[in-house]
Parts: structure tokens; C-alpha cells; sequence
């Protein structure tokens, strides 16, 4: 999957930084999921995109 988000995004921390809002709602909206799989992954994204971020980044 690494790969192909690569091959797809030339610049991909410039990418999330610019969609940040969204990916974090979309995020927030499918760990709420009944589907185990979607919550999971939803968190699992929701902790490996907020590491390393500031306080002030993340407050929607």
C-alpha cells in the first residue's frame, strides 16, 4: 500500500498537511463504524497521523 500511495502522491506529507480537516473527520466518522475492520483502521490512521503534530494543528 506504501507504494502505491508513493507512486500516486509526489509529496505526500505536503498532501496531508493541505486535506488535514477532512482526513481527520472522515477518520472521526468511520471510527464510529459498526464494521470492526473500519473502526480499527480508522484508529490505527488516527494515531499514526496525529503523532508528531502540534496541539494547535489538530483542534478542529
Amino acid at each position: 500500500m506504501t507504494h502505491i500511495w508513493k507512486s500516486l502522491i509526489a509529496d505526500s506529507k505536503g498532501a496531508i498537511d493541505e486535506h488535514l480537516d477532512l482526513i481527520i473527520d472522515d477518520l472521526l466518522i468511520q471510527s464510529g463504524s459498526r464494521l470492526w475492520r473500519s473502526r480499527e483502521a480508522s484508529c490505527l490512521a488516527l494515531a499514526d497521523i496525529l503523532q508528531g503534530r502540534k496541539f494547535g494543528q489538530v483542534i478542529i
